[in-house]
């Protein structure tokens, strides 16, 4: 008998095997690929985050300790110099009337910052023309304090009753609506204040 070749059937498997050879060699070939650039990106971000950096372009302490937010995007930190304000262009510092540092703020539902820093607290409002001036609400406290200094404010919690200020021997409360204050003062340490609903 003489062989003519291969058949039909058997030229389709031959075609099979090749093709699935090179689609191997090709998968191969892009996962070798995937890895070797793989290592190279994760090489080239040793020691560099993908993180932008901002840096204030004002003179300031490199000391910060929170940040936060308000509803137009505007960034605000806690330093060491006072409250830095960071538009996405423009850099500005609010410095407390008693020049200390700020270790504590929280935004309100209209925008208003409350600060707290060392022996002072008060609110960061902004006028018609969206200037923006620190009020001192620690003033209205200064019967009350009779001299004694409170130091830092730790924390500012908002509630829908007012604003509390938290030292670590005092607290205390404004209700932006109605003025209305209240002071409470321990020989130990206030904790942490959070609202609950």
């Amino acid at each position: 008998m003489v062989s003519r070749g291969p058949t039909r059937g058997g030229r389709l498997s031959v075609m099979l095997r090749t093709l699935i050879m090179r689609v191997s060699a090709g998968v191969v070939a892009m996962l070798c690929m995937c890895v070797v650039t793989g290592t190279a990106v994760a090489a080239a971000l040793i020691g560099t985050p993908p993180v932008e950096k901002y840096s204030p372009n004002i003179d300031v302490d490199s000391q910060n300790f929170c940040i936060t937010q308000d509803s137009r995007g505007i960034i605000f930190v806690c330093n060491a110099s006072g409250v830095i304000e960071f538009d996405g262009e423009r850099w500005k510092l609010h410095k407390l009337a008693n020049r200390e540092l700020v270790r504590s703020l929280a935004v309100d539902a209209q925008d208003n910052v409350y600060v707290g820093g060392y022996n002072l607290f008060g609110v960061l409002r902004r006028d018609a023309a969206g200037v923006a001036t620190l009020e001192d609400l620690s003033a209205q406290f200064k019967l009350t304090l009779a001299g004694r200094e409170f130091a830092d404010i730790w924390e500012v919690e908002l509630s829908p009753d007012g604003v509390y200020f938290r030292a670590l021997n005092d607290v205390f409360f404004i209700d932006p609506k109605t003025k209305a204050t209240a002071h409470w003062y321990s020989e130990g340490k206030f904790g942490l204040l959070r609202y609950h609903a």
